[in-house]
């Protein structure tokens, strides 16, 4: 029974993407509101010299900020009204800053942990970002 358990959970882990998106995207920004994600990213198994294509990943589809005023990943999580002045720092740290009855606390969230590439598009948990540029070569 453990073996049949064993094996369905491992083919199951295949369907899913594996995250990690900075493998294979580049030029990583953020909106101007720090809600969606921008990357040009190519498909996993294309070579250097194919194209990429630029999506944008709407986070709150990723992110949630919890009861203690720290960003966790979660399917539709809706972290933004929570938090404030979002950016990036090296590459795929998400850093926000958080209002709470303590005072203001800044709260880091390492993206690479929640978001996908998937054919060339951004994605997170069972939702993908929308493609926002046709294929570029990927120079």
């Amino acid at each position: 029974m453990y073996q049949r358990l064993l094996i369905f959970c491992f083919a199951l882990a295949t369907l899913v993407p594996a995250n990690h998106f900075l493998d294979t995207c580049r030029k990583v920004g953020l909106t101007v509101n720090g809600r969606t994600l921008v990357a040009d990213c190519r498909y996993k198994n294309q070579k250097d010299d194919e194209k990429a294509y630029k999506s944008a990943l709407d986070l709150n589809r990723c992110l949630k900020l919890n009861d203690w005023g720290d960003i966790t990943a979660e399917a539709d999580g809706n972290f933004l009204p929570s938090v404030r002045e979002c950016r990036l720092d090296k590459l795929a740290t998400l850093t926000c800053v958080y209002f709470g009855e303590e005072g203001q606390k800044n709260c880091l969230f390492n993206l690479n942990n929640v978001v996908f590439n998937k054919d060339g598009i951004l994605g997170c948990f069972n939702y993908t970002g929308v493609p926002i540029e046709d294929a570029q070569a990927w120079e």
